[in-house]
């Protein structure tokens, strides 16, 4: 069997050093006959602020318009339209977080609009990396986590 590991498509002949970070099982978790889906067990997955915080640095962007923030997209165009729905249910569910469906290039994807920006700051600041940071602040954005002090008081790693 010849798996395919993350994006750059390494084989298995690389399992000894990705095999400790699990990467496998993640695939045969979100991929199913070489289609991403969203697993059963997203709420599991999604209840995790880490784990919050890395999809956002992955797929996730600040939406501005005229230098203010309008709220951030989760780019889940992959996914079907049913499958956006449960995400939109388990960021309802586990974070208070309303999501809409927002059209992308034909495609749905998930739309956190600005009343729902500090929730989700509180949530991935932490974790963010400070290499990504620009996906969640803006100088002159008084919303900015950088204005507001988020990622100072976390500390930088």
């Amino acid at each position: 069997m010849n798996i395919k590991v993350g994006c750059c498509g390494f084989t298995v002949a690389r399992w000894k050093y990705y095999g400790q970070f699990n990467v496998v099982e993640l695939q045969q978790t979100f991929y199913r006959d070489g289609k991403k889906i969203i697993p059963e067990n997203i709420e599991q997955f999604l209840s995790n602020p880490l784990t919050m915080a890395v999809w956002f640095m992955d797929d996730g962007n600040a939406k501005r318009e005229k230098g203010k923030m309008r709220g951030y997209h989760l780019n889940t165009q992959s996914f079907t339209v049913a499958e956006n729905i449960v995400l939109k249910r388990v960021l309802d569910k586990i974070w208070n977080i309303q999501a809409s469906l927002e059209t992308n290039h034909g495609y749905k994807r998930l739309f956190m609009g600005v009343k729902n920006v500090s929730k989700f700051n509180e949530i991935v600041c932490p974790h963010i990396l400070p290499s990504l940071s620009y996906k969640i602040s803006s100088i002159g954005d008084s919303s900015s986590p950088v204005e507001t002090g988020i990622l100072q008081s976390v500390g930088r790693r």
